[in-house]
């Protein structure tokens, strides 16, 4: 129970502090109508204001330790740990959705444009899924691979409570160097090498790794 709690209330309050944040970027954008736009921050605000008020009372020593009886457990504890978070993602979602039907999309080609945010405090790099089959930017399909769910992946750099679309959230092409791969005639042998590193792996020692250098130190 405690691991349950204690980690629904950490996923429920992580959403919520990016809600946050979305929402103040969202705020951000601009009165084009002031009435509207007054309208959408309060409606933000409230959203936010009511999954913060059914998430505190997570906190109390009673319940994020687990010590509750299992009818109070099963009963009120999951049910707002589950409400909280349904809510805290709902603000987070109509944050983010605002911010990127404010972005000027692409003009050439037709392409859906693709945001990515970053809810953390700090500069982020990392692996990005776009679901389904939204086609990549021209020039980047290059960089990227099929997920086994047949969406797609690329590598992002993100900077702190923030956000970038597609094009300038991708790790520039020679960020990490090229990579090569070559295999031995009889394919007992494959040699992985970039600008770093050097790596052996042989089928007899079940494709495991059997040496391993940096190119830099030697």
């Amino acid at each position: 129970w405690f691991d349950y709690l204690n980690n629904g209330n950490q996923r429920a309050l992580e959403t919520l502090l990016a809600a946050e944040t979305f929402g103040a970027i969202a705020d951000a954008a601009g009165p084009r109508d002031t009435q509207a736009w007054h309208a959408r921050v309060q409606a933000h605000t409230a959203a936010i204001h009511a999954a913060w008020t059914t998430l505190v009372p997570g906190n109390h020593h009673d319940f994020i330790t687990g010590t509750a009886l299992d009818a109070v457990y099963e009963n009120e504890q999951l049910p707002r740990l589950a409400a909280a978070l349904a809510q805290s993602e709902a603000a987070r979602t109509s944050a983010c959705t605002e911010i990127a039907a404010a972005i000027r999309p692409r003009a050439s080609d037709g392409d859906a444009t693709v945001v990515v945010f970053n809810s953390l405090g700090f500069a982020r790099h990392g692996l990005v899924e776009v679901p389904g089959s939204a086609p990549a930017a021209t020039g980047s399909r290059d960089r990227e691979q099929t997920s086994a769910e047949g969406g797609r992946l690329f590598l992002a750099r993100l900077p702190s409570l923030g956000y970038a679309t597609e094009e300038r959230a991708r790790t520039a092409p020679d960020a990490t160097g090229r990579a090569s791969l070559e295999v031995t005639p009889d394919g007992a042998m494959a040699v992985l090498e970039n600008a770093a590193l050097r790596a052996t792996l042989r089928q007899d020692a079940g494709w495991g790794i059997v040496s391993l250098v940096d190119k830099r130190a030697g």
